[in-house]
């Protein structure tokens, strides 16, 4: 729900008018208005997608369907779900940029031969094909976990309608080498009528908010969108708006009243303790000790930490430091073992509560509202995980919301601390996001 004070957010304000756009119901009723033309209805799935293009721009009533393009926007879950969902954003971020019509593809064997998870290998080769048959992911197990949101048109049904013949041509931001189709500008006339943006699995796009919006941008009112876009109180504030609206945790995954803090004016944190390789145990949990003591050292009042980790001794550890060195209180997740839910299976370094498991951590960490940790051992060239940053973002999203609403002004524009390595001057970082 964006039913909030949007004057002060005009990446909001995009966003909204973007889905008052290309919604769904807006695309269903052009169709129709087209596809009373008798030629253009009996070119229907006989045709490919660019010929019947072609036939509705002759066609009068056709005039408003005819001038749309498309972004095919791949997602999966509930495994790898940091990395799937960060690579939906990206396109996104893209469709809004262009002003192309976002058509929504779960990452299934064939969506993954369409668009192979390594930018590398070549559609539908024999590297994509070995490759895809190891994905774990089922859409039953996705939709278990997150909901659609019924704005965003659906690739099966578009494509039977539309008939895309030609693979959507990749058109990554990064401009990588090995790109096989570059374009110049991603909205020009000639540009094509289909594109997807490739294996962009983090915040890929975030160099656009310190560097030119306008990148690969023909249109001025491209790129006059894209600059409001990109003038986002900060990038995690982007990324949990493109989420928040996409996608609602399921309700069955959101947390118990219980788990929340009961007292007033609580500092809150979530800490996030992932371990890479399956020989880690988790009993290394001195880092995280002093993210918590940085965070807590300058404040009276009460504290509260979801704790979320891929490793029980981790969480055991960590509920017990902070309750006894700190008196706060704490609450993990109540992670569902039901094994009739149709839970994807994932490398073990994972740890018992990957799939499912995540989305309750993750419904219950982002009511954190000043602090997170998420330590990292190894040197991730200034980026959190990305299990990380989709709750980061969520948090952000909701913080600035809930800043520039009326009901609440309990949190001032830069009291979220985030710490991800206690002995680096760049590891303790407040939150950039601004009035």
């Amino acid at each position: 729900d964006f039913n909030m004070n949007s004057n002060q957010l005009p990446s909001l304000r995009v966003v909204q008018r973007y889905i008052r756009e290309h919604n769904q119901l807006v695309l269903e009723r052009e169709w129709d208005t087209c596809f009373r033309d008798s030629g253009v209805s009996n070119a229907t799935g006989n045709v490919g997608a660019d010929d019947l293009f072609a036939l509705m721009n002759s066609t009068k009533s056709c005039d408003q369907f005819s001038s749309r393009k498309f972004v095919v926007a791949f997602y999966s879950c509930p495994a790898e779900a940091g990395n799937r969902l960060h690579r939906y954003m990206n396109a996104m971020v893209q469709a809004i940029r262009t002003n192309r019509t976002m058509l929504l593809r779960y990452l299934d064997y064939e969506g993954c031969l369409d668009d192979p998870n390594d930018d590398e290998w070549a559609p539908h080769s024999d590297k994509a094909k070995q490759e895809c048959k190891q994905e774990r992911n089922s859409f039953l197990g996705c939709d278990e976990v997150l909901q659609r949101a019924a704005w965003i048109p659906d690739w099966n049904e578009w494509n039977k309608r539309l008939n895309f013949t030609a693979l959507p041509i990749l058109a990554n931001m990064k401009l990588l080498a090995n790109d096989f189709s570059v374009f110049p500008f991603l909205d020009g006339i000639s540009s094509p009528l289909l594109i997807r943006v490739g294996h962009m699995v983090k915040p890929d796009l975030g160099f656009l908010l310190t560097k030119d919006p306008t990148s690969n941008l023909l249109f001025k009112q491209n790129q006059q969108r894209s600059k409001e876009l990109m003038s986002v109180p900060s990038l995690y504030f982007l990324y949990g708006m493109l989420f928040e609206s996409s996608f609602t945790i399921q309700p069955h995954l959101l947390p118990h009243s219980s788990l929340l803090p009961k007292q007033p004016n609580t500092t809150t944190i979530f800490l996030h303790s992932r371990h890479p390789g399956i020989n880690d145990k988790g009993n290394y949990t001195y880092p995280e000790e002093l993210c918590l003591e940085h965070l807590l050292e300058n404040t009276t009042d009460p504290c509260h930490v979801f704790i979320m980790s891929d490793r029980n001794y981790t969480v055991e550890y960590h509920k017990k430091f902070a309750q006894e060195r700190y008196n706060c209180s704490v609450s993990v997740a109540n992670h569902d073992t039901n094994e009739d839910m149709h839970l994807a299976t994932i490398r073990y370094e994972h740890g018992p509560f990957s799939g499912v498991g995540y989305f309750q951590d993750m419904a219950l960490a982002r009511n954190a509202r000043h602090g997170a940790i998420v330590y990292h051992r190894n040197e991730r060239g200034g980026t959190i995980r990305t299990s990380s940053s989709l709750i980061r973002s969520q948090v952000e999203f909701r913080r600035v919301l809930e800043m520039t609403s009326r009901e609440f002004r309990t949190y001032s524009p830069d009291d979220f601390v985030m710490c991800t390595n206690p002995w680096r001057p760049d590891g303790i970082v407040k939150a950039e996001s601004r009035r």
